[in-house]
């Protein structure tokens, strides 16, 4: 009996451990971690990396712009791709201008206002395969190149500037995944890649570019955190920092309607009065699902949208339609159900939208109360939308669409540069 016993023991001991050491295999095979790691320049690196590159790729892209015959496409961190557009049914490449750490632009006059991590520069492209720096603010901004995660190595300002982050996620199959913005590798074979590989794509999710940086006249308005910093621009590009104004919280988005500079926030949007002395703080709209967002103004009708990934307290994916005619209270005119929407623009027929899963949606603008469906068009995860002409701009991490879209009822593709 005592044997038996004995033996009943050891067979207990034995199922308990193997189902310890089971759950130890299994824990570690699903437990991951997932950091960035800095990528530094040194000083003079970083002020010197202002330069032409007629061969590129495009790693991150989250902005689109034109100006002229031209398209200009920010690859974040990276720079800004130059297309020219001169025949929308043959995109030619022109370049990329080397900008580390740029994820904002504005350009006008053969001007292009970027940020750069931590500075502000200006950069003549009046010769587009040329560019010439003009002036740099320096240190004027808080670094934009901010992970998603967290750090996995604490920043050592002693290595230099960060202008970008590399991703690195520790699979728990005693391998790690790294990657920067123009590779990807795995180190999980068989099933366990794909299913990684589709983790990954998850929490890398493209993140939203908000419109930083806005011209009003001859000043150049910059969020920076909890401030909005006033930049006094001439002609020539020449740039001087002449104010500062702090905001309640930080700022994700700004926006202009007359004489109003709308600030978007996790509190609410601010708005300010635009003075010839600078920015007076005038009203506050409070909680709105579509505080953080960039506003799209139509005369005084406003386009924006909702998106419950934005961190902002949306609980619904929207376009909401306003009526700013009081920009004291503003009124809901209308919304429209979408999935996952990036960006938005406005034609004088249709609103466009970006849907990161389900392509470019084109409603019919000519009844604002009650926008109505006009086309869908299947278009790889889109990140930004831009209309001129009644052509469609869409921007996708795969490449650049171009849409006719003279007829909402019949739009067609006029061409596709790939990434």
């Amino acid at each position: 009996m005592k044997n038996i016993t004995n033996i009943y023991r050891f067979t207990i001991l034995f199922v308990l451990s193997i189902a310890l050491i089971a759950k130890v295999a299994i824990s570690s095979c699903i437990e991951s971690s997932n950091v960035y790691l800095p990528v530094y320049l040194s000083e003079e690196e970083f002020k010197s990396a202002i330069t032409f590159q007629p061969n590129f790729t495009v790693a991150n892209p989250i902005e689109i712009h034109t100006m002229d015959s031209y398209v200009y496409i920010v690859d974040s961190n990276k720079g800004i791709i130059i297309l020219d557009n001169t025949n929308p049914n043959d995109l030619t490449p022109i370049g990329r201008i080397n900008i580390p750490g740029v994820n904002s632009i504005i350009i006008q006059n053969n001007i292009i206002i970027a940020d750069s991590a931590t500075d502000l520069i200006t950069i003549n492209i009046e010769d587009t395969t040329n560019p010439q720096e003009i002036k740099r603010l320096s240190n004027i901004l808080s670094s934009n190149v901010k992970p998603r995660g967290i750090w996995g190595n604490k920043v050592d300002e002693s290595q230099g500037i960060v202008v970008d982050k590399i991703y690195e996620r520790t699979s728990g199959c005693n391998d790690t995944i790294t990657s920067s913005s123009d590779s990807t590798s795995f180190g999980c074979t068989s099933n366990k890649q794909d299913t990684l590989n589709e983790n990954y794509n998850q929490l890398e999710e493209i993140e939203r570019y908000f419109k930083r940086m806005i011209v009003i006249d001859n000043l150049l308005y910059v969020i920076n955190e909890q401030n909005i910093l006033l930049v006094n621009i001439d002609t020539f590009g020449n740039i001087q920092l002449v104010d500062k104004v702090a905001v309640e919280a930080e700022v994700s988005a700004i926006s202009h309607l007359g004489d109003r500079l709308l600030a978007g926030t996790r509190r609410g949007v601010m708005g300010y009065r635009i003075n010839d002395d600078g920015l007076s703080f005038e009203t506050s709209y409070n909680y709105q699902p579509w505080q953080c967002q960039e506003i799209l103004f139509k005369g005084t009708t406003a386009f924006t949208i909702e998106n419950v990934n934005n961190k902002c307290g949306a609980n619904t994916n929207l376009l909401e339609i306003l009526n700013f005619e009081n920009i004291d209270n503003p009124e809901k005119v209308s919304n429209y159900p979408v999935f996952n929407p990036m960006k938005i623009d406005v034609s004088d027929t249709a609103i466009l939208i970006a849907d990161k899963d389900k392509g470019l949606i084109v409603l019919d603008r000519s009844n604002i109360q009650n926008p109505s469906l006009a086309n869908q068009i299947d278009a790889p995860s889109p990140i930004s939308v831009n209309q001129v002409d009644n052509i469609a701009l869409l921007l996708s991490k795969n490449g650049l669409y171009q849409y006719d879209i003279n007829n909402l009822n019949d739009i067609y593709l006029i061409s596709y540069f790939p990434f």
